[in-house]
């Protein structure tokens, strides 16, 4: 029988955390090649992906999971994960039940497990996540704000459809050739549809256009840069693609509300 973790308990080791009335926040760290056996959570979940990376089995699908990415567990959803020979580390948020209750009465969309790279979750995420390392007499306050401002905008998010085969092969060519100049035409070739049905389509299912989704996979690359490595983010911006450092960072703050400098300084390694 898989274990039903309670509220507040995870595996691996517990770095740090915080609590306010109706909510928990826990920041989790995991030994390279740490596997996570089949369970599940009595209370529903946010986990935002601070650094590593690793392939999580839910619902007899799987995802990979690396920096910058946000996942949300239902209660009782079953799930487990193979981690890569990389040090992980996982900030968990925890609202209380009656948080859930009030959003699910006006949206289904908390009862489904997913997961979003960027965009406007990830933002708040980080924003929470920067409340919680750098706590002041004012955090509480913010911590709730921000935790319903999460609510909403995850309830808000379009119910999950399954995306055709040729559009899940272009989410993978978009995966593994980020850093190459592709256009929208040779994309639809590779896919064999036309340019107009892929945006449109890719619209629809990712809620975000081709160029969009391209940029925001550049800049995921820069947080797992900046967090994994020494090298200067003049050097992060050239590599994937930005030849002027000043648009680089401001698309950067754009994405995750810090500057490249604050952002490896509050989730490197401490």
């Amino acid at each position: 029988m898989q274990p039903i973790l309670g509220p507040g308990d995870y595996f691996g080791h517990k770095r740090r955390s915080y609590e306010i009335p109706g909510a928990r926040f826990t920041e989790m760290a995991y030994s390279p090649s740490f596997n996570i056996p089949r369970h599940a959570h009595e209370c529903a979940f946010f986990g935002l992906v601070l650094e590593g990376a690793y392939t999580e089995t839910y619902e007899r699908r799987t995802r990979e999971c690396g920096p910058s990415t946000l996942l949300f567990h239902p209660e009782a959803e079953a799930h487990s994960e193979v981690h890569q020979d990389v040090v992980v580390r996982i900030f968990s948020v925890e609202p209380a039940v009656h948080w859930f209750e009030q959003a699910r009465d006006r949206t289904s969309r908390l009862n489904q497990p997913f997961a979003s790279q960027g965009g406007p979750l990830v933002q708040i995420a980080n924003r929470l996540y920067r409340e919680f390392r750098q706590p002041d007499p004012l955090t509480p306050i913010a911590l709730e704000g921000l935790l319903l401002e999460l609510l909403a905008t995850a309830g808000r998010l379009p119910a999950n459809e399954n995306a055709p085969r040729w559009l899940q092969q272009v989410r993978d060519i978009l995966h593994d050739r980020f850093d190459e100049l592709l256009s929208l035409q040779e994309i639809s070739q590779l896919a064999g549809v036309h340019p107009a049905h892929l945006a449109r389509s890719f619209r629809l299912h990712y809620h975000c256009t081709v160029g969009d989704y391209l940029r925001a996979l550049r800049l995921d690359r820069a947080c797992h840069d900046l967090v994994e490595s020494d090298t200067p983010p003049g050097e992060i911006a050239v590599r994937i693609g930005y030849s002027d450092q000043s648009h680089f960072a401001t698309a950067f703050k754009r994405r995750t509300g810090m500057t490249p400098g604050q952002y490896r300084k509050l989730f490197r390694n401490r």
